[in-house]
């Protein structure tokens, strides 16, 4: 019987065909099926004690194919041994979980195939195993039973300061629930998170500093009276400028003409602006760009894109938005300037986008503690669809398209 029959290259070329083998041999009993969905999966057949059997041996390219045939050869050999193949890998997790003590790690990826078994988005997990990712950077190796209180608040303090509050929220919140799932599964026999509930409630949080509205019907309300403000052409570009983009109140006012790239379609706002101390790039929709547009119109010939017209090339005050905002009737308790990155970042989360996306478009400061190098243009692709489905979103819930015409943005409503 021909073995080997194989390589990396030919694997790469096959493709799920209707009117094609669905499985391929590579010889012996070891073959790799073609799924509809692109999947490559392999597979070992063998019969044990008269019984035909298929055992399951992971997918391509996860396992290629050296690894694949190396568990083919361990897998003949207990079946030359008289021990059925699968029931010899049981063991041998059996035997792993029972001498080896549960790690963080461990229950983690317990608790997410959970949740995939009863039925969560693949956005979800992904989502989850993202948040999960700060905590095994801290201590996936060590044993669940042996964590505190204290490893799990300064990894949540750590998020919190770096300005991802609402990261440090939904960790707290997953901790807490898979630490449930820990204690049923007799993992564990406590859960060192539960008392840290009241310290990490993003409400509550974002109440007493950044005061923003998530409702969406609410939102929209917002988009419209800002549309429809009477006051400075200027403060009202500026708003929905931080509406549409969710800088900083900050970055906004400090805004060049000479930081946009109209050709790429972005703007760059250098590292010495940034609170991250690092260059940021905003992918800009379309409704950005009318909004520019319109920008360039009244200050064109300045340097600050929403700069004072009273004083030249100065920004626009601190208070101006938010001074703007309760011109509109919304109180300091109900909406800031700031506000709208939280407005951004909960709708955006509710809508299921890569939260690495997202973090990245906050522009939030990632320590070593929280996060790897840093590279500018990292999630790029990504977040040029997001900040159009966001630009979408708001019109959407405004009940109708930001104008490209540059002038009707001047006009009411």
């Amino acid at each position: 019987m021909a073995i080997n029959k194989l390589s990396e290259p030919k694997i790469r070329k096959l493709k799920f065909d209707t009117n094609a083998p669905k499985k391929v041999a590579d010889g012996g009993g070891l073959s790799l099926v073609l799924r509809e969905n692109g999947s490559k999966l392999w597979q070992y057949n063998y019969r044990f004690n008269g019984r035909y059997k298929t055992m399951s041996l992971g997918a391509w390219p996860v396992i290629d194919l050296d690894r694949a045939r190396e568990l083919h050869r361990e897998a003949k050999r207990s079946l030359a041994e008289g021990v059925d193949p699968m029931e010899a890998r049981k063991e041998v997790k059996s035997r792993a979980e029972s001498t080896t003590a549960i790690t963080w790690s461990f229950v983690v990826e317990k608790f997410l195939a959970k949740k995939q078994r009863d039925g969560a988005k693949e956005a979800t997990i992904t989502k989850n195993r993202w948040l999960f990712d700060f905590t095994i950077e801290a201590f996936g190796h060590r044993p669940v039973k042996d964590l505190t209180t204290a490893d799990f608040r300064t990894v949540l303090e750590t998020l919190a300061e770096a300005g991802s509050l609402h990261s440090a929220a939904r960790l707290r919140s997953l901790c807490d629930s898979l630490y449930d799932y820990a204690i049923v599964f007799e993992y564990a026999d406590r859960n060192p998170v539960k008392c840290l509930r009241s310290g990490f409630n993003t409400k509550d949080h974002d109440h007493k500093n950044h005061p923003s509205i998530t409702n969406r019907k609410e939102v929209g309300g917002l988009i419209r009276t800002i549309r429809s403000y009477t006051g400075s052409a200027v403060t009202k570009l500026g708003l929905l400028l931080l509406a549409y983009t969710f800088l900083r109140p900050g970055e906004v006012r400090h805004a060049r003409w000479s930081d946009v790239d109209w050709e790429r379609k972005e703007i760059i706002i250098p590292a010495e602006r940034m609170k991250s101390n690092r260059d940021h790039i905003v992918p800009l929709s379309s409704q950005v760009l009318s909004i520019l547009k319109a920008a360039k119109l009244v200050t064109g010939g300045r340097d600050l894109i929403v700069g004072s017209l009273t004083r030249k090339d100065r920004p626009l005050s601190e208070n101006t938005f938010n001074a703007a905002l309760r011109t509109m009737g919304f109180t300091k308790e109900q909406m800031t300037a700031h506000g709208f990155r939280t407005t951004a970042s909960t709708l955006l989360n509710e809508d299921d986008f890569n939260s690495d996306w997202i973090e990245r478009q906050l522009a939030h400061v990632e320590g070593n503690k929280v996060r790897s190098a840093y590279n500018r243009a990292k999630y790029l692709e990504g977040r040029k669809g997001m900040m159009q489905a966001w630009s979408d979103t708001l019109d959407d819930l405004s009940g109708s398209p930001t104008p490209d015409d540059p002038m009707k943005l001047f006009s009411r409503g």
